[in-house]
């Protein structure tokens, strides 16, 4: 696969956009999302994520994702298990995320068993301040490529060799991705404006461009335990994409303070089911999405250490 730990985001899939979240660290702005936090509460860790979407096309017919995320001592994610099925052909792959000393991500690694596939590393300039993202496929050449990326103040600029597209990244005081835009010839061809409530929960994520859409999210009013789990992935899930992915679904789903619970788009609002335990702790959701005849159903598991 192109990035390892793909997910299938069945919501970025509803508001027509095609995202893909993935692992990773960047820390080259001040503020809670820019730095790894402390660890979560003890109630909050998690020993495990399931996260399983199944897809039915017309013609197509079913792709299912189920997705396993395993988590270390610290409460990151260390490991996933990714189980494909399509066209009724099971293959599972494996990714593994490589840490240096201080915790930030340097390397993550896709196996088919046992031969590695592709790997994606990551470099750092000062400091926790990313430099460059390469992506080697193993198998397809066509695959690779390098993100180069320079900061200043608030704002990540993105460039790669070959592609006419600059990408500008800018954060807010706390490091919250508030608006993604990309040039081309100095004209801009795609924008995306991200806007929070009082949590830090992103409930509004408008695109203009090449794509146009507004889409807006509820929350509840409980601990999120996927923003700790997933903290150090904050910005490399944001960087490592390209110009056309909206960041905003990955943003709600893994890194607001409180668990989204609805998504509202062209008129369409789904609205999940999650379950809790007898401390308000979230331990299942799901949801059935509709788009242009495709029929997306997603079911996630939460399971605590304790």
């Amino acid at each position: 696969m192109k990035k390892v730990l793909v997910l299938l985001l069945s919501l970025s899939v509803f508001t027509a956009c095609n995202n893909e979240p993935v692992e990773g660290y960047f820390a080259a702005l001040d503020g809670d999302e820019g730095t790894i936090p402390e660890n979560t509460t003890d109630e909050l860790k998690l020993a495990s994520y399931t996260y399983d979407v199944e897809t039915e096309a017309p013609f197509i017919g079913p792709l299912i994702l189920n997705s396993d995320f395993n988590f270390n001592d610290d409460n990151k994610v260390n490991t996933l298990n990714v189980e494909t099925i399509a066209f009724g052909f099971p293959f599972t792959t494996t990714g593994i995320v490589i840490r240096d000393t201080d915790g930030k991500i340097t390397a993550i690694q896709t196996f088919d068993g046992s031969t590695l596939v592709s790997q994606t590393d990551v470099f750092y300039s000062a400091g926790n301040t990313i430099s460059q993202i390469t992506h080697d496929d193993f198998d397809d050449n066509a695959e690779d490529y390098t993100f180069n990326f320079t900061t200043l103040n608030n704002q990540i600029t993105k460039t790669e060799p070959g592609n006419p597209v600059t990408t500008v990244y800018t954060a807010d005081g706390s490091g919250k991705l508030i608006d993604k835009s990309s040039f081309e010839a100095g004209e801009l061809i795609q924008s995306e404006i991200l806007t929070y409530d009082a949590n830090d929960n992103c409930i509004s994520v408008v695109s203009t461009g090449e794509f146009n859409n507004t889409t807006t999210y509820g929350f509840d009013s409980f601990a999120n335990p996927l923003k700790d789990g997933f903290s150090d992935q904050y910005w490399l899930s944001i960087l490592d994409d390209d110009y056309e992915d909206e960041a905003g679904p990955a943003i709600v789903q893994f890194h607001g303070s409180n668990n989204w619970n609805s998504v509202s788009s062209e008129g369409t609002t789904v609205t999940l089911m999650i379950n809790y335990d007898s401390t308000n702790r979230i331990t299942s959701r799901s949801g059935v999405f509709s788009l242009s005849g495709i029929e997306i159903v997603q079911e996630e598991a939460f399971n605590y250490v304790n």
